[in-house]
């Protein structure tokens, strides 16, 4: 998933449809299930025109 073009859409479209971004991406990692390696993610957040808090993840990558 491109998640920079999914915010660019969000953040686009909130003008119109109401939605307000609370977060900009944000890269972070976790360590993964055995505790040897890492799990590298990015993440935004926003509230959809209804009031539904939306948080949109993607893994970047294994190590």
């Amino acid at each position: 998933m491109d998640i920079k073009a999914v915010y660019e859409k969000v953040k686009k479209s909130s003008k119109t449809t109401g939605a307000r971004l609370v977060s900009e991406p944000i890269k972070w990692t976790v360590k993964d299930y055995a505790g040897t390696g890492l799990i590298h993610l990015c993440t935004f957040s926003f509230f959809d025109p209804i009031g539904t808090y939306v948080e949109v993840n993607t893994r970047l990558g294994q190590s």
